[in-house]
């Protein structure tokens, strides 16, 4: 007797079905099946995967899906009434079932969501063909009527049944689940119902999970699900039976009495004759011109394009450069056809066309798509490939046919539009964007399911701490003793990881693909079932595409109509429809904005595609490490948690601060000097979520310590291991669990309504009047004099307060000897500790002091001065390479005359190599290395660098036992749990003082932006060659051979090659590999591969497959034989391979970026003006994100005006070559729809003449008195009086201002003048006391972020001259020499010392730049008073410096004002 399961769900039926695919498919073939159904909760998910893994195993897949019923209409939504939904299983028996499938899965989720995804009969009587239908579990409607006592209505349903679908395709469900009482009711009233009504019965087991061992696995599941506790008798439970995939010999032992429906399960497998085509390309039909095929008139556009691309003689040419495109051309066009891709270039051709025939910049291209003559003659790309050797093989392979990925790029506030255009264009219902999943992690599964056991947290979280990032559960239990042991030992230890281990790599949650779209030649439900984006799906996806028919439902607004397929990307791909990443770039943008102000400031048209790759002006920039806004790439969100507050809000506070930097050389975190925050704009950003919930949101370029080195946040992948401080500061990604929206704040726990939902849930006529009341109570509080507890209290005045801040202060202070022991006894500690430690008791009594981690190290053989320095000793030896340690000395020269002396760490006498190992670079340092490699010319120098140490670390760590780098104590490696897209946010660039190059946030480790300007200055670059290796080295690594580069370009490092013919595939990058196209090109010319057998070979490398990687190792190294070279070498050539796979770049994408790079510099090089003005726009309107680039601009010699209601745009803009004028948004408080009106107004009447002409004229609700207090305070009204005068009056002209209003509302205007009646009197000031400069430029500082029409310091320049040192002279004073400094207090800092006094750390401004200066307990004891915002002092102290950041420590101190 054979036996088919015919209701079973697996884990894509979210936190209810517990069995993966992989899992259920197993069970099925170890029990013999031949055919298994997959009927998860209303959706189909898991649908491709699972037919595809059940025909691999030689299983007929039976798709389905337990949809809900809606209580009557599915457009119904009545609270109360339409939340009641019964179930009914539903499979498909062919093809046309499988689409009407799909029908009504889009359906019930498009129109009828109402907590539940729900059906209706006359939805399922349109879409019945192809379908057989169970009646369901007990929540059928059936099995509800007859337990509701109503046998009639239970019959009168059967009936309907199975007229909707036919009676030979409706069978009545029987459960296999004796111990349930209500079970063994329905079974007993269907037979008899069945004999009634003629419908069949077939037995099931209402699967959900594989094995009867799983049950309290999956009851777990759905604890966490209802964040109820699994103990708790009254929540939902399954756990009263088995629903485990049962054999057959169970099935029929249970329907023993009923073999029929045992029978019957496998007369509807055998009904099945499901085909689902894969493989397919189903590319959206394009129309071409009459008497053309795609192919041809695809051949014809890429002829036109010779013509534009390499002039229009280019028929005529016959030089070989030509013939070598037409032969390229040729090539490209064969493997097209051949691919049958023709119709895919011209699409995308279509979308980049569109977009420029409506002045949308569009990107020089991204990735691979590059390398193709194709995409570059039809104008998709802009890099011609064969100028710049791209291989276009990396991009189309005729061996390994997969659709091409070409991602666009288009100016970021215009790629709404271009989507608009494809959905418009294709039809609404076949554009969509693509889900994907989150799964539970090995952390999150002992947590949740300790959580939902009642385990104390405490011991749940010591549990999954224990567990290494990036191993799964049964692998902690094989490699870590203490766990092992406490599952052995403890049997809720036990308990705890085995349920666990069965939750670990369960879906959890549907997201939304960041910028994938798809595109299909039919509508879309033809091939895969849709769904509206989960609410937090839509909050984070920068732009989605609506569904035709997409009505929302329970949770959904009106606007909130995000579509988005039921199958993942790879499905998508499967079936071969199109997906394509459709990406908003901010430097496009500013190009635009840019381009746009040349041409109206100077009447020229520039064309981008046409600039010179070859400018002096643009190249001398690039030398001169003058890249604000072009190289901007990394950057963090503005919520992102540094020290004790967030990015944003210390970019708003205007303080160059400091914060914690790792120290790998050290094993420490040490502070470090903010040299800037930069706001870097609204981008796309992404959540990278570990496994215990941390998370932190950045652009892809990022850079995060990973434990292969510093990697950008796009090339982290679930499973990599990033650093983190264990115990920072940071936020936990944690959801509410109806709508997935995140917890703000919330650590822990489970949340599961948000407040929306929670007001949909549930009903409470009194909220609203409660709310009304809450809201009112605290006006009518302070209404009536009332007043706070502490209001212009300070702690001289109140105990409370005196009182509190002591505790505050102790508990973070911690107690001195004094208190705990009384000073008496803690002196007599001291003392003793003193006499112990004295003389011979001194542990380094007769030692010679060693240089900080520095000593005599026994393997070695010699002292060193640090670790770093005996590590490198060992890969020496390790090499065996003899070297000297400190073999010479040189004299240096330095600018002002004196003579410097420095010692090389090693020198290998074998290649005449000097080695300068520096794990951190101080300034100091980096000048001595400057004036060596000038001095002596002939000597090779190379420099070892913190980072290149990380990467050998990695590289030889099973080889050489490593001093360094340490990861500090308290930082530990996360394990990536899942990345995804957050949306689009406003982003930030942090640049630390040197030797920092990272910083803590979120308490993730992390990369500061401004290693590539100092590697630009040292590169000094000539070509746009020079710029692609620096984006390719720089962003995905491998950073530490950067040095080498730059060595090697400038001649101070040797270029070896291991075989002559590596030599034309290396040279441009100074025998460095760098790019994926260089390994191809090697397998190629050395070992005799075609160029898709090499791209193969690339693909097999970055999968780590070894059985695939033994045999490309294979048949790479006798290649290379068979072409002469001999075995050592060949194996030497192949060790380049892995490496390459791990950090090489793609040529092509590093191409396009320079080119955007170079585009930006050289507008910035050459229309200066227009650049920034473009970039300030950009980087946003609020007055806090601008400062820094006002001071960019300012450095170029551009002056900043004020802005002006009579001058002033909505953004910055160019008054003339050397002056930008403030736009009207960048003035706090004065929002856009003011603007906007001023501007109207000014345009329709002209400039305005006075305040009263302002005020009739801009007639807006939003004028009101802040507004207007704003911009008479920024001096945008100046025009019309002095600024203390017009406030003086702000309420005589607001009055004037409503008058004006009432007039016009009542339509007095016309009748005075008709009546010959006197209007409004004419308006004037009244005289009052002028603003003072000090008031002025304090209300300036405030509402735009800087000093626009002077500085506060100017009027004190006499006074400080030859009395004072500059701040920007300060690094140039001997250490401990006494300074004076004046300036202007930019902020304080107050801490509590561990003796309990109070001491300050001082931001002080002067003309040219800031300083800290650190005022002690005793001074500011003595004069406590100048230290305030604003106040301009003139201080005298010792200089100290800090990581060679200086500083003053302050004795004196005079208020200047």
């Amino acid at each position: 007797m054979k036996f088919t399961h015919l209701h079973v769900h697996s884990h894509y039926s979210l936190l209810d079905g517990l069995a993966k695919i992989d899992e259920l498919v197993k069970r099925a073939a170890d029990f013999g099946f031949d055919s298994l159904a997959l009927t998860d909760h209303g959706v189909l998910y898991g649908a491709i995967e699972f037919y595809q893994k059940a025909r691999s195993s030689g299983i007929q897949p039976i798709i389905g899906s337990e949809l809900y019923v809606a209580y009557e209409r599915l457009s119904d939504k009545r609270p109360g009434i339409d939340d009641k939904r019964s179930h009914l299983t539903v499979l498909a028996a062919n093809h046309t079932g499988y689409q009407n499938l799909i029908q009504l899965v889009t359906t019930a989720h498009l129109e009828g969501f109402y907590y539940k995804p729900r059906v209706d009969k006359e939805l399922l009587l349109r879409h019945r063909e192809g379908l057989i239908a169970l009646s369901g579990c007990l929540n059928g409607e059936i099995p509800k009527a007859i337990l509701a006592r109503k046998p009639e209505r239970a019959e009168a349903l059967i009936r309907e049944y199975q007229e909707i679908f036919g009676k030979e395709n409706f069978y009545l469900e029987l459960g296999a689940h004796p111990a349930i009482p209500e079970q063994r009711i329905v079974n007993d009233a269907l037979v008899g119902l069945a004999a009634k009504t003629g419908a069949r019965l077939v037995g099931v087991n209402d699967v959900h999970y594989a094995k009867p061992e799983d049950r309290e696995a999956q009851d777990i599941l759905v604890s966490v699900q209802t964040a109820s506790r699994y103990d708790d008798e009254e929540r939902l439970s399954m756990k009263a039976d088995d629903f485990s995939l049962k054999s057959t010999q169970e099935m029929a032992d249970f329907f023993r009495e009923l073999p029929e429906a045992i029978a019957n399960t496998q007369e509807i497998a055998e009904r099945v004759r499901l085909e689902i085509p894969l493989g397919r390309i189903l590319l959206p039909p394009f129309p071409v011109p009459p008497g053309f095929t795609a192919e041809t008139y695809l051949e014809r556009l890429a002829h036109e394009g010779l013509a534009k691309r390499y002039g229009r003689d280019f028929a005529t040419r016959t030089d070989p450069e030509a013939t070598k495109i037409v032969e390229r051309l040729a090539y490209e066009l064969g493997v097209i056809e051949a691919t049958g891709f023709a119709s895919y270039f011209h699409i995308v051709g279509d979308m980049v066309r569109w977009a420029r025939e409506h002045g949308i910049l569009v990107g020089p291209g991204r990735g691979s798509a590059a390398g193709s003559l194709v995409a570059y003659l039809l104008g998709i790309t802009n890099v011609d490939p064969l100028a710049y050797n791209l291989l276009f093989e990396r991009f189309l392979n005729p061996e390994r046919i997969s659709m091409p990925d070409v991602d666009l790029d288009f100016s970021d506030h215009r790629r709404d539009e271009v989507i608009e255009y494809v959905a418009s264009k294709y039809g609404r219902d076949r554009v969509a964007q693509i889900i994907t999943f989150g799964t539970m992690a090995a952390r999150a599964a002992i947590r949740d399911t300790g959580r939902a056991l009642g385990m104390p947290y405490a011991f749940c979280d010591q549990l999954a701490k224990l567990v290494p990032f990036g191993m799964t559960l049964r692998e902690t239990l094989d490699r870590v003793p203490e766990i092992r042991d406490l599952y052995h030992s403890r049997t809720d230890a036990r308990r705890l990881i085995d349920q666990a281990t069965k939750l670990e790599g369960v879906a959890r949650h549907a997201s939304t693909h960041a910028c994938g779209v798809v595109i299909a030649p039919q509508p879309l439900t033809k091939y895969v079932p849709l769904q509206l984006a989960t609410r937090s799906a839509r909050h984070h996806s920068g732009s989605a595409v609506s569904g035709a028919g997409a009505r929302g439902g329970k949770g959904a607004g009106e606007n909130d109509k995000a579509v988005v397929t039921q199958y993942e990307m790879h499905a998508i791909e499967d079936l071969g429809l199109l997906k394509i990443d459709l990406l908003g770039l901010r430097n496009l943008s500013i190009i635009e904005d840019a381009v746009a102000l040349v041409a109206a400031n100077h009447a020229i048209a520039l064309t981008i595609d046409a600039m010179p790759l070859d400018d002096r002006e643009t190249f001398r920039l690039f030398r001169e490490g003058r890249t604000n806004g072009i190289f901007q790439f990394e950057c963090l969100s503005g919520d992102t948690i540094v020290s004790n507050t967030t990015i944003r809000k210390l970019h708003e506070r205007g303080e160059n601060q400091s914060l914690r930097s790792v120290y790998l050389d050290q094993g420490k975190i040490h502070n470090n000097r903010i040299l800037a925050i930069q706001e870097s704009g609204m981008k796309e950003v992404f959540l990278l979520i570990t496994e215990d919930k941390r998370y932190i949101k950045a652009s892809p370029e990022h850079q995060f310590m990973t434990a292969n080195g510093w990697r950008k946040l796009e090339d982290i992948k679930p499973g990599d291991e990033v650093l983190i401080k264990t115990r920072g500061r940071h936020e936990t990604w944690n959801t509410y669990e109806a709508c997935g929206v995140h917890i703000n704040g919330q650590r822990e726990g489970k949340s599961r309504f948000c407040y929306s939902c929670s007001g949909r849930h549930y009903s409470n006529p009194s909220k609203l009047i409660t709310r009304e009341r809450l809201k009112a109570a605290p006006i009518n509080f302070f209404t009536r004099g009332g007043t706070t507890w502490n209001k212009n209290l300070t702690k001289e005045q109140s105990e409370i307060l005196r009182t509190n801040g002591r505790k505050i202060s102790l508990a973070l202070t911690g107690k001195t000897p004094e208190m705990r022991h009384g000073r008496e006894k803690a002196d007599q500690m001291r003392q003793r500790a003193s006499e112990r430690l004295r003389g011979s008791g001194n542990p380094m009594f007769g030692k010679p002091a060693p240089h900080r981690h520095g000593g005599y190290r026994g393997d070695l053989g010699h002292y060193v001065r640090s670790n770093w320095e005996a590590d490198f000793a060992r890969i020496l030896k390790l090499h065996h390479v003899a070297y000297k340690y400190e073999p010479k000395t040189f004299s240096l020269t330095a600018g002002d005359g004196r003579v410097l002396s420095y010692t090389p760490d090693f020198y290998t006498p074998y290649d005449g190599t000097f080695y300068e190992i520096k794990g951190w670079f101080h300034e100091a340092d980096q000048k001595k290395i400057q004036l060596f490699t000038q001095q002596y010319p002939r000597h090779r120098l190379i420099l070892i660098s913190a980072t290149k140490f990380a990467e050998l670390a990695l590289q030889y760590k099973t080889l050489v036992r490593w001093e360094c780098p340490v990861i500090p104590k308290g930082f530990s490696w996360a394990k990536v749990d899942e990345i995804r897209s957050a949306g689009m946010e406003m982003t930030y660039d942090i640049a630390m003082k040197a030797p920092a190059n990272n910083f803590i946030a979120n308490s993730f480790v992390v990369h500061n932006s401004g290693g590539m300007k100092r590697y630009l200055k040292e590169l000094k670059p000539t070509t746009l060659e020079d710029l692609i290796a620096m984006v390719a080295l720089y962003r995905p690594g491998p950073m530490e051979l950067i040095p080498s580069f730059i060595a090697r370009k400038h001649g101070r490092e040797k270029i070896g090659y291991l075989h002559p013919k590596l030599e034309p595939i290396l040279a441009p990058t100074f025998g460095i590999g760098v790019y994926q196209e260089q390994m191809m090109q090697i397998a190629r010319d050395l070992a005799g591969f075609t160029l898709p057998e090499a791209d193969t070979l690339r693909k097999a490398i970055g999968k780590k497959i070894k059985a695939l990687l033994d045999q490309q190792k294979e048949k790479l190294i006798a290649g290379m034989r068979k072409n002469g070279l001999d075995a050592k070498t060949a194996a030497a050539i192949w060790e380049l391979f892995p490496p390459f796979a791990r950090y090489g770049f793609n040529r092509s994408h590093a191409a396009c970026y320079a080119l955007i790079a170079y585009q930006t510099a050289y507008l910035k090089a050459h229309w200066p003006a227009e650049f920034m003005a473009a970039l300030m726009t950009r980087e946003g309107f609020e007055v806090e994100r601008v400062s820094f680039l006002v001071d960019e601009a300012r450095s170029l010699g551009i002056a900043i005006l004020p802005p002006s209601v009579n001058a002033s745009n909505v953004t910055f803009t160019v008054v003339s070559p050397k002056e930008i004028r403030f736009g009207l948004n960048s003035v706090k408080n004065v929002g856009t729809n003011v603007v906007e009106a001023i501007i109207a107004s000014r345009e329709a009447g002209g400039p305005f003449a006075s305040i009263d002409d302002f005020v009739e004229r801009v007639q807006h609700k939003d004028l009101n008195k802040k507004s207007l207090e704003s911009l008479i305070k920024c001096g945008a009204l100046d025009e019309f009086g002095e600024r203390g005068q017009l406030l003086s009056n702000l309420d005589r002209i607001l009055d004037y201002a409503r008058d004006v209003q009432r007039n016009h509302a009542a339509g007095q205007g016309s009748l005075f003048e008709a009546a010959g009646a006197t209007p409004l009197a004419a308006f004037r000031l009244e005289p009052t006391p002028p603003a003072s400069k000090k008031e002025r430029l304090a209300w300036e500082k405030e509402l735009l972020g800087l000093y626009v029409s002077e500085h506060p310091l100017e009027e004190y320049r006499a006074r400080f001259d030859g009395k004072v040192v500059p701040v920007a002279s300060l690094g140039e004073q001997p250490k401990d020499a006494t300074v004076s400094i004046g300036g202007l207090v930019a902020g304080t800092k107050r801490i509590v010392t561990k003796a309990g006094s109070p001491m300050l750390f001082v931001q002080l401004e002067d003309l040219t730049g800031k300083t800290e200066v650190l005022v002690f307990p005793r001074l500011l004891e003595k004069n406590a008073s100048p230290w305030q915002p604003d106040k301009i002092l003139l201080v005298k102290g010792r200089l100290s410096r800090d990581r060679d950041e200086p500083k003053v420590l302050a004795d004196e101190v005079i208020e200047v004002a």
